[in-house]
C-alpha cells in the first residue's frame, strides 16, 4: 500500500500490517477499560505496548500511523472525548517513551522525559477541557470523594454499626480526603510513573524475549538502578516542611513526601530484583512476589525502607557499579 503524504512529493511505502495490528490491539486493550471492569482498567494501562514496539521494530513513521490508526478508530466507534484521552494520557507517552528507548536513555530518564511530556503537555490539554467545560478540579474531586464517602458510611449503617462507630468513620473519612485532595499532584505522578515503568518493562522482555533485533535494553540492568545519596534530603526538607505550621507549605511537603518515598520505593525493587535474579528465583515466584508488595502495604513499606537504608548499608555491595540518577 502507498500513501501519499500531503506536505511533500514523498511517497511513503507502507505494508497496511505493520500498523494496522499494532493499532487494533492498543485500541482494544484501551477499550477494555469500558468493558471488562475492573480488570479492563488494568489491562487498559498497557494500551502502549503495541505502539511502543511498532515504533521501535517498524520505524517512526509506522508507531506514529499506529498511534494516529487508534485515535481515528475511537473517535469513529466512540467519541471524540475517548480519542483526546488516549493521545494525551497513552499516545503522547508511547511516542516519548519510543523514541527514549531508541536513543538508549537510562530507564530514569525514560520516565523523567514520558512525566515531563505527560504534565506538560499532556496536562495542559486535559486542564483546558475541564476548564472548556467550566469544571474546578478541586471541587470536582472533592464531589467524588464526598460521593464514595456516603456511600461507605451508607454500607455501615447498614451492616448495624453504631452511630458512635459511624460519626467516628465520618470523622476519618473527611480527614483522609482533604490530605487526598491536597496531594493529587503527587499521586497523579505515582500513577503516571508506575505506568511507565510498567510499559517499559514489559517492552524489555518482549523485544528481548522476542525481537532483539537491535541491542536497545542491551546495557541497561535494573537491578543496579539507584538514586544518589543526595536524594534523602527530599525527605528531610518535606518532613521540616509538614512541621511547619503554614498550610501552603505543607501541602508542598506532604506531596514533596509522597514522591520522595517513591522514588526510594523504585530503589527498593531494585534490591528485591537484584536479590531474586541473583538467587535465581523461578518466574512464577517473582510475579507471586511483586504481587505481595503491591497488595500489602506493610511490604511495601519495607521495600521503600530498604531503599531508604541502601544509602548507607548497600545491600547490593555495589556502590561503584551503580547506576545513579
Amino acid at each position: 500500500m502507498k500513501l501519499r503524504s500531503p506536505w511533500n512529493d514523498l511517497i511513503i511505502d507502507v505494508n497496511i500490517r505493520e500498523f494496522a495490528l499494532p493499532a487494533i490491539l492498543s485500541t482494544i486493550l484501551f477499550s477494555a477499560a469500558a468493558f471488562l471492569p475492573p480488570l479492563g482498567i488494568l489491562l487498559s494501562i498497557f494500551c502502549p505496548i503495541p505502539i511502543i514496539l511498532a515504533y521501535l521494530y517498524n520505524g517512526q513513521k509506522i508507531g506514529i500511523l499506529s498511534l494516529a490508526v487508534v485515535a481515528l478508530l475511537l473517535f469513529l466507534v466512540t467519541n471524540f472525548q475517548n480519542s483526546v484521552i488516549f493521545v494525551v494520557e497513552y499516545g503522547l507517552v508511547a511516542v516519548v517513551i519510543s523514541e527514549s528507548i531508541r536513543r538508549k536513555y537510562s530507564v530514569d530518564k525514560v520516565v523523567l522525559l514520558s512525566l515531563s511530556a505527560f504534565f506538560l503537555l499532556g496536562g495542559s490539554l486535559i486542564y483546558l477541557l475541564i476548564l472548556a467545560k467550566g469544571i474546578n478540579f478541586s471541587s470536582f474531586m472533592g464531589e467524588e470523594i464526598k460521593q464514595a464517602m456516603a456511600a461507605s458510611i451508607e454500607h455501615y449503617r447498614d451492616r448495624g454499626f453504631s452511630s458512635d462507630n459511624i460519626d467516628q468513620i465520618k470523622l476519618y473519612s473527611e480527614k483522609i480526603a482533604l490530605i487526598f485532595i491536597r496531594s493529587i499532584p503527587a499521586w497523579l505522578v505515582v500513577s503516571s510513573s508506575m505506568g511507565i515503568l510498567l510499559n517499559y518493562v514489559l517492552v524489555k522482555i518482549i523485544w528481548n524475549k522476542y525481537l532483539g533485533a537491535c541491542d536497545y535494553f542491551k546495557n541497561e540492568e535494573l537491578e543496579k538502578w539507584s538514586v544518589s545519596d543526595y536524594f534523602i534530603w527530599l525527605i528531610i526538607s518535606s518532613a521540616i516542611m509538614l512541621l511547619v505550621p503554614l498550610e501552603g507549605l505543607n501541602t508542598i511537603g506532604l506531596n514533596l513526601l509522597i514522591v520522595s518515598l517513591l522514588i526510594f520505593f523504585y530503589q527498593g525493587i531494585a534490591i528485591v530484583l537484584f536479590f531474586m535474579r541473583k538467587k535465581t528465583f523461578p518466574f512464577f515466584l517473582r510475579v507471586i512476589i511483586y504481587i505481595l508488595i503491591i497488595i500489602q502495604p506493610f511490604l511495601l513499606l519495607l521495600v521503600t525502607f530498604f531503599g531508604i537504608f541502601d544509602i548507607w548499608i548497600d545491600f547490593r555491595k555495589i556502590k561503584g557499579d551503580k547506576i545513579q540518577i
